[in-house]
């Protein structure tokens, strides 16, 4: 059965924003509005949950290029377009990128929301082949079957912002299980800010799907936070 994304799994897609990231893209000048960042106050979005949820922060530390890079798609996958095939199980995070995260958890209501700031010795390449030649990308094989595409994204003063929806379907023992997660990310130069929600049991309370638009408002306020 497909794990739930947690804060000891990054590599499940909770940070498939960075796994976007790629080398060779344009550099662009750092815009003023991200001059200040700090990655330590997206703690301060735990004010944005109520007493139903669970919430965990992890103060700012060294980032794991290797911790932060996504489990890739099994062997003998069939990726459609072919040439997408980096963006349906995720890419690492450029060689040699270093510098810090923070993060933020909350679990309760049937989802769990995963908030990340990271800090960055370079520039964070936005990548637009993404949302064009591969804006939506198929795949299957071993069991599995799925779907990554781009999906409306909040505008953002001085950042990129790009949101993508990754469906998963895969047997188990005779039964299709299915899994939906939501990636919200912002590109603020050296700086980047992921808002991850997927699917969770808790307690009695089932699995409900991800909710788009509380994850979308998160991304807005977690760049704002960031910025104060």
């Amino acid at each position: 059965m497909l794990k739930p994304v947690t804060v000891k799994s990054w590599g499940i897609w909770a940070t498939c924003a960075l796994a976007l990231v790629v080398p060779g893209c344009g550099r662009t000048v750092q815009n003023p509005v991200n001059h200040n960042v700090k990655i330590g106050n997206i703690a301060s979005l735990k004010s944005q949950f109520g007493p139903e949820f669970v919430v965990k922060t992890m103060e700012p530390a060294g980032m794991d290029p290797k911790l932060l890079s996504p489990a890739p798609l099994p062997q003998g996958m069939t990726v459609d377009p072919p040439g997408c095939a980096k963006y349906s199980g995720g890419s690492a995070v450029p060689a040699g990128l270093k510098g810090n995260m923070a993060a933020l958890t909350a679990t309760g209501a049937g989802n769990q929301y995963v908030a990340v700031a990271v800090e960055t010795s370079q520039e964070v390449p936005f990548d637009p082949a993404v949302s064009a030649e591969c804006k939506k990308v198929g795949f299957r094989g071993n069991g599995i079957a799925g779907q990554t595409e781009v999906i409306d994204a909040p505008a953002i003063e001085g950042a990129r912002t790009l949101a993508m929806k990754r469906d998963v379907l895969s047997g188990t023992s005779g039964r299709a299980v299915g899994q939906e997660v939501l990636n919200y990310s912002a590109y603020l130069g050296r700086y980047m800010v992921v808002v991850t929600v997927s699917p969770v049991a808790v307690g009695k309370v089932p699995p409900a799907l991800p909710d788009s638009k509380r994850a979308s408002d998160l991304l807005v306020k977690a760049v704002a936070a960031v910025r104060s």
